[in-house]
């Protein structure tokens, strides 16, 4: 089975440190708890250009080097490394690529047969989306936590699995199933690897 999975959110605690960052340049007390929202400026304030600018400025700081990996989410790769092909698939941006690719390798290492940005919230438009990107690497499962991605990925032969989070609680659509954490990421694997043996 060809696996596609998210990184932010889903393999790393983007919004954590990000809140840690934002807190300390501007003396506020945000959690990723507080964000109903992935637009960051709809819960935090500002503008959108203004956002943008602070997360590229998080990119550069001792926060972003140190972004936590989900819980359960190392356990589980491993897991579904046996007898499955993995991607990671994110919005973030080309030029992070050097240091995404460190991070995973730091955590997840030589789990992932390729990398894929879409360069969302760059200061240049995006080269490929995701849906682009699951049809070329033929994504069976997308791994995903956000509704718009979900859905523009999800279709008959391909499952969206979403992972819970506040910003994505009033979704849902046809074939996206939700799941709350990892080991229920890796029982809904195994559902449809189950379904797609011929008896």
């Amino acid at each position: 089975m060809i696996i596609g999975i998210d990184i932010d959110e889903v393999l790393a605690e983007f919004l954590e440190a990000y809140c840690n960052f934002f807190n300390e340049k501007y003396g506020t007390k945000f959690t990723w708890e507080n964000f109903h929202s992935y637009s960051f400026w709809k819960v935090a304030g500002g503008t959108r250009e203004e956002t943008t600018n602070d997360v590229h400025e998080f990119h550069k700081t001792k926060y972003f080097s140190k972004i936590n990996p989900v819980e359960g989410s190392i356990e589980a790769i491993n897991e579904l490394k046996n007898g499955n092909t993995l991607y990671a698939v994110s919005s973030r941006q080309d030029h992070l690529l050097s240091d995404t690719t460190q991070w995973l390798e730091k955590h997840y290492p030589k789990m992932f047969d390729g990398i894929y940005l879409t360069n969302h919230l760059a200061k240049s438009q995006p080269k490929k989306t995701k849906k682009e990107i699951c049809a070329i690497l033929k994504v069976d499962v997308l791994i995903e936590d956000q509704p718009k991605f979900a859905v523009e990925c999800a279709l008959e032969n391909r499952t969206v699995i979403l992972f819970d989070k506040p910003w994505n609680k009033a979704f849902s659509a046809k074939n996206v199933t939700r799941a709350k954490n990892w080991n229920e990421i890796i029982n809904l694997i195994k559902q449809k690897e189950n379904n797609a043996i011929k008896v």
